[in-house]
């Protein structure tokens, strides 16, 4: 009996040390015994290079044992072990390299290291590890597009956006609403994995469509991936358990096969198609999800902490991967929202400093890349305009809430060695942030503005953030806080209709202009706050606008050449697309009895209240040198009216965003040419132009029933000829020459003294003569006596008496002749004007003696 229970005991003993070892082996993130030092995609794109350190103690302990490596598929766990089958096994060593083969179809996969117990049951040993250079793959190898400014807008209006000097804006597309399960008419097939998946052709178009006015226009788009309702679609699969909950957007399952292949499917497809090249458009960044820091966000169900940041991980890595292996630079951003640290106001929470702290671990652990931050630091009540008084949101990394009050919070966090990624802060963009202003409180409408301005002043001179992206371009009618720069038309949502107090702001806020806004900000922000939020703020121009009338054609001197820039009557759209509020161009003829064609633009306009138009992208072949430009249009209404049209080209100048816009008011449905002098903005462009738009709107601002479009017959050129140039440059040489001459002149001059005394000694006779030649005609006496008050008489036109015989000699009979009185040697220096008043007395004497009485 005694025996027995001994044997129980060593065997209760021997089974508790073999569950210690396998649970000191069996491995979260937290506690990794056997690292993944590398795990990269070789340069050659075939292999797989494997770099794995194991802990001294448990190499020893398993002295001449194997370690196995095991490959899992996203929708893999690690607690699967014990039913898959290893990749391969080793032998324990401190330092374990090996080389895998490589494919594409690899790219998601993460890979996991385990040790075999005796008993034969196997134990995870290292952390979850993915491949951290998907780059390798990438054809696209550019440089992330940096633009001037941070100042974005989401873009509701593209062509009002980029009147108001918008470089950044993002786009939400929801997963489900862009991929369907079958085919359908009117669908593109996309094969993934050896599987065919289907997306909706319109909805594609129109976002071809979108990304490429707003890229072409000089925007860097960012492309936000959320997951909204079930609509019916057939992506259940992708939706976690919990679909049915009443939340505005769920997280994205990686649980299933099914639900990874649709997911993989949509970020290859997505990626190759806005980030691969520019044809239809330029996504240099993605977004995944909506503040996800936030159960009613990004919604998962009721999971434990830990395993819902897994989820989003693992979710996170394969967009990550899909964007990187397209185009090496492709930013991908996690959204978080404006609760740093939770409390019981906001319980709906978990706070990203929780979530980013246990996320970039894990990441960290997993692999480290690089992964970007775009943060949405709104007051923590949206409707209070004046941030600045924000109670909730302090000066500490214990604050419930981080806003633009309080933006240091973040860029010091972010900072921290735990956050940053090769001893630098990640990438940071505000995606999305608005103040409230009621138009139809004047003082509130004014504080928005003020308040948008000392933002803009924050946001511009912290140096870890990318873009300040404005949120929103129109209020939205039920929102409490009313956020845009536009009032909505009450009769129809979302269309602009009265101009806030920040539209001017927003416009100028990069400008020269900017003081405006800073002004008002004086007004409305207590004296101490303003000078800590501007102090060391510089603010300088970050793009120029130029405007201008235009000239009557006929102006132009005829040796200027008109040469055709573009001519559309030829059978050729030539570049040109649908820009702004336009649903197509085409071609079409003008009359069946001639060839000639018309490029024919459809106006879809929103808002009378914004431009809609055309544009085109200039390349080497067709650039724009010259100093007048011509175009002849024609814009289309239903009623006859006055529009609004604007002729603009954007380019750079000295690398900064410039932009000319010709405006005038011309009559709709006739033909007109416009003609504007562009030499100026040519030459401070140095002729770096990179699109023409012609954009129209109606004059009254409002919208009528019936067809708007726009006729484009020929754009046109003036340019100097040889001949303008030969006189140009022959009147240049004549004045320079006698400039030359004037200057050589001056210093024989100074330097000859004997040619400077017969200079002065000519131009003083010239001088004598001339101020001789006034007095003889009485000018000097006239001019003297009006500035003294005296009356003039003009004389009399009577005969002039005849002129007496000049006095004879009464030795001689010889008439007498009178010598010019010479200077007193005593008075050598009399000038010449002592001189003629002399001659005048001596004169008035002779006069005298002749008159009197022998």
């Amino acid at each position: 009996m005694k025996k027995t229970v001994v044997k129980r005991i060593v065997i209760f003993i021997l089974t508790l040390i073999a569950i210690l070892t396998l649970s000191s082996v069996f491995v979260s993130a937290d506690n990794a015994d056997i690292i993944f030092n590398v795990l990269e995609i070789s340069r050659e794109k075939d292999s797989l290079k494997l770099d794995i350190s194991i802990d001294g103690e448990l190499a020893e302990l398993h002295k001449g044992k194997e370690i196995y490596i095991f490959e899992l598929r996203p929708d893999n766990k690690p607690e699967e072990l014990a039913n898959m089958t290893p990749l391969l096994s080793v032998a324990v060593n401190k330092k374990v390299v090996i080389n895998l083969e490589f494919s594409k179809s690899k790219l998601y996969s993460s890979y996991i290291a385990a040790i075999k117990a005796d008993d034969g049951t196997v134990a995870a040993a290292s952390a979850r590890s993915y491949i951290t250079n998907p780059e390798e793959l990438a054809d696209n190898t550019s440089p992330y597009p940096k633009r001037n400014t941070k100042k974005g807008l989401v873009t509701q209006i593209g062509s009002d956006a980029q009147y108001l000097g918008a470089a950044h804006t993002t786009i939400s597309i929801d997963l489900n609403e862009y991929m369907v399960t079958s085919y359908r008419e009117n669908s593109i097939s996309y094969i993934n994995g050896g599987q065919t998946f289907y997306f909706p052709l319109d909805k594609i178009n129109a976002l071809d469509h979108k990304i490429k006015a707003l890229t072409e226009s000089g925007m860097n788009v960012y492309l936000n991936i959320v997951l909204g309702k079930d609509n019916g679609s057939g992506l259940s699969s992708v939706f976690p358990l919990c679909s049915g909950s009443d939340v505005s957007y769920y997280a994205i399952n990686t649980d299933t096969v099914s639900s990874v292949k649709y997911y993989t499917a949509f970020c290859e497809f997505i990626t190759a198609r806005y980030s691969k090249s520019s044809s239809n458009g330029f996504v240099p960044g993605y977004i995944l999800g909506y503040e996800v820091d936030s159960v009613n966000w990004n919604y998962a169900g009721d999971i434990p902490f830990e395993d819902y940041v897994e989820s989003f991980e693992n979710a996170y890595r394969i967009l990550y991967s899909a964007a990187k292996s397209v185009y090496s630079n492709a930013e991908v951003f996690v959204s978080v929202s404006n609760v740093f640290n939770t409390n019981e106001e906001t319980a709906y929470s978990y706070g990203y400093k929780a979530f980013l702290d246990r996320f970039a671990k894990s990441v960290r652990l997993g692999g480290d890349i690089k992964w970007s931050l775009a943060v949405n630091p709104y007051p923590s009540d949206p409707t209070n305009t004046e941030f600045w008084a924000d109670e909730r949101a302090t000066d500490s990394v214990s604050t419930n809430f981080i806003t633009i009050k309080n933006l240091d919070v973040l860029s010091d966090y972010m900072g921290s060695d735990a956050m940053t990624y090769d001893e630098r802060t990640r990438n940071i963009i505000i995606s999305e942030f608005g103040i409230n202003g009621n138009y139809d409180d004047a003082k509130n409408n004014d504080c928005q503005a003020a308040a948008y301005a000392l933002a803009y002043a924050i946001v511009d001179k912290n140096p870890d953030i990318d873009a300040f992206i404005y949120y929103r371009q129109v209020d939205f009618p039920t929102e409490n806080a009313k956020l845009g720069l536009w009032t909505s038309l009450p009769s129809a949502t979302l269309s602009p209709f009265n101009k806030k107090a920040i539209y001017n702001v927003f416009k100028n806020a990069d400008t020269d202009a900017y003081l405006e806004g800073l002004n008002m900000a004086k007004v409305f922000c207590p004296a101490e706050l303003y000078a800590a939020y501007t102090e060391n703020y510089t603010p300088s121009p970050k793009r120029y606008v130029y405007e201008s009338i235009p000239i009557v054609k006929s102006d132009i001197r005829p040796t200027f050449e008109e040469t055709t820039l573009f001519d559309l009557t030829l059978g050729s759209a030539d570049g040109f697309y649908p820009a702004n509020s336009c649903s197509y161009v085409e071609l079409r003829q003008i009359s069946t009895d001639s060839p000639e064609t018309s490029l024919y633009a459809k106006m879809n306009p929103v808002s009378g209240n914004t431009y809609m138009g055309i544009s085109r992208v200039l390349d080497e072949n067709k650039s724009i040198d010259g100093s007048f430009i011509t175009v002849r249009f024609k814009a289309v209404t239903p009623i006859n009216e006055t529009v609004n049209v604007m002729v603009r080209l954007d380019g750079y100048e000295n690398g900064t965003p410039s932009a000319f816009e010709g405006i005038v008011q011309t009559a709709s449905n006739d033909f007109v040419e416009l003609t504007f002098k562009i030499d100026d903005y040519i030459k401070k462009t140095d002729g770096d132009i990179r699109t023409i738009k012609l954009w129209f709107k109606p004059s009254s601002n409002t919208i009528s029933d019936g067809e708007y479009g726009l006729w484009l017959d020929k754009i046109s050129l003036h340019k100097k000829t040889g001949l303008d140039t030969f006189l140009s440059g022959f009147i240049t040489f004549i004045l320079i020459a006698l400039l030359i001459a004037v200057i050589v002149f001056a210093i024989i001059a100074t330097k000859n003294k004997a040619f400077n005394s017969r200079i002065k000694a000519f131009f003083g006779k010239k001088r004598s003569q001339f101020i001789g030649f006034l007095k003889n005609k009485k000018i000097i006496s006239r001019r003297h006596a009006r500035k003294k008050g005296v009356r003039q008489t003009p004389p009399k036109s009577n005969p002039q008496p005849a002129a007496q015989k000049s006095p004879q000699s009464t030795q001689t009979g010889r008439p007498i002749v009178r010598t010019k009185p010479r200077p007193h040697p005593n008075n050598a220096s009399s000038t010449s004007k002592n001189l003629q008043n002399r001659d005048s007395s001596a004169k008035q004497n002779n006069e005298n003696s002749t008159n009197s009485p022998e």
